[in-house]
C-alpha cells in the first residue's frame, strides 16, 4: 500500500490474471489509472483495460495513444496541435500562446536564463509556426539552443527533418528525432 492507500501490485501482467489482480486491489476504489504511450502494447493494454473496468464500475483510465485502445465504452480525444501566433500578432503578445510558452519553458532547460522578449519573440514565434505547433517539434528545436544562436535553427527550418534530429538520449527512440514520430 502507498502512503494514499494505493495498493502496490508485483508482478502484474497483461494477462487475464493480472486483469483480475488489478481488477481485486482497485475494485472499492474512485481511481483514475494512466496508462501512457499505449500505441506500443495495445494488444496488452487493451485487454487489460476491459478486464479491469469491467470489474470495477467505480475506476476511470486515461490512456494515452497514437491508436484508439478498441474497448467498449472508449471516448476518444484527438490532441490538437498548440496555438501558435500568426505573423499579425504583436510580439508582445506572442507569449499568449501555449506554443510560444512551451519554447520559451523548454528553451531554459537548454539554455538557461532564456527568455521570451519584445526582441526574439517574433522568431520564436516563427518557429512555432514553422513547427506547427507540435510540442515535439518546438522541443527539439529548443535542443539546438545548447549551440546556436535563435536565429539559426529558423534559417534551416525549411528542412525541418534534417534540423529536428537530435532529441534527449534518454527518450524513446520515437520521441528523439521528428522523422521517428513521423514514421
Amino acid at each position: 500500500m502507498t502512503a494514499d492507500g494505493v495498493p502496490l501490485i508485483a508482478g502484474l501482467s497483461a494477462s487475464p490474471d493480472g486483469a483480475a489482480r488489478l481488477a481485486e486491489a482497485l475494485a472499492a476504489a474512485e481511481i483514475l489509472v494512466v496508462l501512457d504511450n499505449c500505441e506500443h502494447l495495445l494488444d496488452a493494454v487493451a485487454p487489460l483495460a476491459a478486464g479491469v473496468l469491467g470489474r470495477c464500475p467505480r475506476l476511470r483510465v486515461l490512456a494515452t495513444s497514437r491508436e484508439p485502445l478498441g474497448v467498449p465504452g472508449e471516448a476518444v480525444y484527438p490532441v490538437p496541435p498548440l496555438t501558435f501566433p500568426g505573423p499579425e500578432i504583436p510580439p508582445e503578445a506572442a507569449t499568449e500562446f501555449p506554443a510560444v510558452r512551451l519554447f520559451a519553458d523548454r528553451a531554459v532547460g537548454t539554455a538557461p536564463g532564456f527568455t521570451v522578449t519584445a526582441v526574439n519573440s517574433a522568431t520564436v514565434a516563427e518557429i512555432c509556426r514553422r513547427l506547427d505547433g507540435l510540442p515535439l517539434a518546438i522541443e527539439l528545436a529548443t535542443a539546438w539552443l545548447q549551440s546556436l544562436p535563435l536565429e539559426e535553427p529558423t534559417a534551416r527550418l525549411s528542412d525541418r527533418f534534417a534540423l529536428l534530429t537530435t532529441g534527449s538520449r534518454t527518450a524513446p527512440p520515437r520521441h528523439q528525432t521528428l522523422r521517428a514520430v513521423v514514421a
